[in-house]
């Protein structure tokens, strides 16, 4: 699991889906309405 998130940010490019959009936070890993775009990044090998 502590590798995940690094993974995650190496291989795709994440962004808000709506920049507008509300949410609501309930603590730090429990945000809901939150909705994110994945975009496959080119990673050099």
């Amino acid at each position: 699991m502590s590798k995940l998130i690094p993974t995650l940010f190496l291989h795709y490019n994440l962004e808000l889906a709506d920049q507008d959009a509300e949410w609501t936070e309930n603590w730090f890993v429990m945000q809901q309405g939150v909705n994110v775009r994945l975009s496959k990044r080119a990673v050099p090998s």
